[in-house]
């Protein structure tokens, strides 16, 4: 399995699709019995947001090429992530963004449980109930 770092485009591009396709302003999620709340319209929580999946994208990579990584483990060296005005996504083009964000970020024993996992699943949720004919399909099925 190959691992690379994702850019500051392909991240931005997840969270302003998102942003678009919520309902709401706010996401939250539950990590180590805490609740964070980030609001999708505020810089400081796009910014949030884009700082742990770029970290956890990162962290994966230097667990899966330990000596390549290592030339960029002083925390001046880290990648940053900036947030720049990119376009929206389609709910097609957003599912595979974050299938390849899912991959490059899932080297680690512990990514199911990070917050970065949990903000992608979040957001995969609301892009499969953006896809055409999702809202008209049957809940359940007798």
């Amino acid at each position: 399995m190959s691992c690379f770092l994702v850019s500051n485009n392909h991240i931005s591009s997840i969270i302003s699709t998102a942003a678009s396709m919520l309902k709401s302003d706010s996401l939250a999620i539950y990590h180590d019995h805490e609740r964070y709340v980030f609001n999708l319209r505020e810089s400081d929580s796009i910014q949030s947001i884009g700082t742990i999946l770029l970290d956890e994208n990162y962290r994966s990579y230097v667990f899966r090429y330990p000596n390549e990584g290592k030339d960029i483990l002083i925390e001046e060296d880290k990648p940053k992530f900036i947030h720049r005005p990119v376009m929206t996504l389609n709910p097609v083009s957003m599912l595979k963004a974050l299938a390849c964000y899912n991959y490059q970020a899932c080297e680690t024993n512990d990514y199911n449980e990070t917050r970065a996992c949990k903000i992608i699943k979040r957001f995969t949720s609301h892009a499969i109930q953006n896809l055409k004919g999702y809202d008209e399909a049957p809940w359940g099925i007798d």
